[in-house]
């Protein structure tokens, strides 16, 4: 069996990362349940409260996570080189609101998720100067800021090292805000990045966040 897969391509296309309304939907759901129940899942530690929507009403964020896997077997002729493509449209993770607005980044209740999401992306100050600007400071979340996240497993072990490897991640729109850790990126229009790498051994899954809200002229890209 071949050990290297001599090109590695993801590219993720501006409809899988747009895919929101079915999991808006369940957050809707979560802050349309009965006030009661919300109180004795909040005790429980299962909702905090993060923030309002532009009316004022109060918003309630979850504090589990779902996971979902998928994988498969491939067969390959022994002793033959190959050229492996992958690609994928994988779950997301979506929220009507992001804890990276200043209004909730600085909530204790709220210090958790945002130090995961410091990890998960590698946040930076730039980055959060863009999220400042398209969310402002308001507690209310009057600029309808929407986040979006994904998680791709990649393949360790067996398999050895891409000799060839090649990410590609297109946010699809100028004025949406897109975050993930990579060495070496490039931006090759203004709304995709690239980055490669040589005999590259994945060392920890790709994550990559989305920030979306209403086009401002002002909304910085990057």
């Amino acid at each position: 069996m071949a050990r290297q897969s001599k090109a590695c391509r993801r590219d993720f296309n501006d409809a899988a990362q747009l895919k929101f309304t079915a999991r808006l939907r369940r957050f809707a759901q979560l802050n349309a349940t009965d006030p009661a129940v919300r109180e004795k899942l909040r005790e429980a530690g299962l909702i905090v409260e993060s923030g309002t929507s532009a009316d004022g009403t109060p918003l309630f964020f979850p504090t589990w996570s779902v996971r979902t896997g998928f994988k498969g077997k491939l067969l390959m002729a022994p002793g033959q080189k190959v050229d492996l493509q992958l690609s994928y449209q994988p779950s997301l993770g979506s929220s009507p609101d992001s804890v990276l607005r200043k209004a909730l980044r600085d909530k204790p209740e709220l210090a958790q998720e945002v130090a995961k999401r410091r990890a998960d992306y590698c946040v930076d100050p730039p980055f959060l100067g863009g999220v400042a600007k398209m969310s402002g400071d308001d507690e209310a979340n009057s600029s309808g800021v929407k986040e979006t996240r994904i998680h791709v497993r990649l393949a360790r072990g067996g398999i050895g090292p891409a000799h060839e490897y090649r990410l590609v991640v297109d946010k699809g729109a100028e004025t949406r805000l897109v975050l993930f850790c990579a060495n070496n990126l490039k931006s090759v229009t203004k709304t995709r990045f690239e980055t490669r790498a040589q005999d590259f051994t994945p060392t920890d899954d790709l994550r990559i966040l989305l920030i979306d809200g209403k086009p401002k002229p002002s909304a910085p890209s990057r």
